[in-house]
């Protein structure tokens, strides 16, 4: 197995569901908008993985809703923001996956390398148990 594959194994799951707020976005210009987490939870994991060896650069917890080419009218856009800012958009489930970002002058391309999903079992099974559900 791949040795990123087996630290990515031994991260516990987050203990449940992280609201995922917004818009949000990055860059001057605006290049990504998205959806964001506050949790800090989100930030304790992502303490665990550098420590396991992941390279996160500026970890901002956070889903991709698109790329920006151009915004045209800047007060729409930012009435949009402002609009939505408090909305609960989603939320971050208990899966952890790693993805490959192949930028063109097109599009974003993401290719998902391997996940690990934590699913509960029923309850009539032992209480609290959880097993691993290992993609790639």
């Amino acid at each position: 197995a791949l040795p990123w594959l087996e630290k990515l194994k031994r991260i516990s799951p987050l203990q449940h569901r992280v609201p995922l707020y917004g818009p949000g976005s990055f860059g001057h210009p605006v290049r990504i908008l998205h959806a964001g987490a506050k949790a800090p939870l989100l930030y304790e994991k992502a303490r665990i993985m550098r420590k396991a060896g992941f390279k996160l650069h500026r970890f901002t917890p956070h889903v991709t809703l698109c790329r920006v080419k151009k915004i045209h009218d800047r007060q729409c856009y930012k009435e949009l923001l402002k609009k939505y800012e408090k909305k609960t958009l989603g939320e971050i489930s208990e899966e952890i996956a790693l993805y490959e970002s192949i930028l063109t002058n097109e599009r974003a391309c993401h290719k998902k390398l391997a996940s690990v999903t934590w699913q509960y079992l029923p309850s009539n099974a032992c209480r609290h148990s959880r097993f691993l559900t290992l993609d790639s």
